[in-house]
């Protein structure tokens, strides 16, 4: 039997022991799979990210990468592995290529100068994100949605094999959501890289997910495949909605069927 990419079990995430945000959770990704996280404002979405990510150690429960602990892992090998692109990305005083460069350092040894694979994966990803016009512009100098689709070129320039995304279409029009999530869902699907996408866009986590996890009120409620998970009754659940509405907003989820 393979090695899982990611193992997580009986995690509780939080900043207090005695307040967790999030607890008893277990799931495990593979490569080559795209899974929308879904859940109301403040259930502690991003707080799982950052433990999965290794910013945040857990209150309790483990984290396997590679079927290793998360805390046997160096900083730099943690990074060759694992990328993190999050809405609150901080206000970068550098131009589009020397950010989109920043993925390359966990790979570049220390004191060593990028070589030709290094600049070919920065080139490669401007191009994939559209950003091959803008790279000598200035990242504060940008747009909200032009910074985002920057700092995802970052990440898939990094080439991890595991990819978790907060709220990754914040601040993009619908056809640069559509565009991102279709380049996303061709990394997965070519590449076999693993997402951990937070979506507050049902209709993209229907459309684009191959699995959704479903948190509520601190814990996983639902897992499966997204005709499984995004129902109406489960929308109830969530959100505190009317019944009938819910069942409306299932149906014009679903019947968005150009995604």
């Amino acid at each position: 039997m393979s090695t899982r990419l990611l193992e997580v079990r009986r995690l509780a995430v939080g900043y207090a022991a005695d307040r967790p945000v999030l607890s008893g959770i277990d799931f495990g990704l593979d490569g080559g799979q795209l899974t929308a996280v879904v859940a109301p404002n403040g259930s502690g979405k991003s707080t799982l990210l950052k433990t999965i990510a290794g910013g945040l150690p857990p209150l309790s429960g483990t984290v396997d990468l590679e079927g290793r602990p998360l805390q046997r892992f160096s900083r730099r090998q943690l990074a060759q592995r694992v990328a993190m692109v999050a809405v609150d990305e901080p206000l970068y005083q550098f131009t589009v290529e020397q950010i989109v460069s920043l993925g390359r350092y966990p790979h570049i040894g220390r004191l060593a100068a990028p070589g030709p694979a290094d600049r070919q994966a920065v080139e490669q990803a401007l191009l994939m994100m559209g950003l091959i016009g803008l790279r000598h512009r200035q990242f504060e100098q940008l747009s909200l949605g032009e910074r985002q689709k920057v700092t995802l070129a970052r990440i898939i320039a990094q080439q991890p094999r595991l990819m978790l995304l907060d709220e990754i279409t914040a601040h993009l029009d619908l056809a640069n959501q559509y565009s991102v999530m279709r380049l996303i869902r061709q990394m997965v699907d070519d590449g076999g890289v693993a997402v951990l996408a937070v979506l507050h866009d049902l209709t993209l986590a229907a459309g684009f997910a191959d699995r959704v996890l479903m948190f509520h009120r601190g814990g996983l409620v639902a897992d499966g495949r997204p005709d499984e998970v995004i129902t109406p009754d489960n929308l109830k659940r969530l959100f505190d909605l009317p019944g009938e509405l819910c069942q409306r907003l299932a149906a014009r989820i679903y019947d968005r069927t150009y995604l």
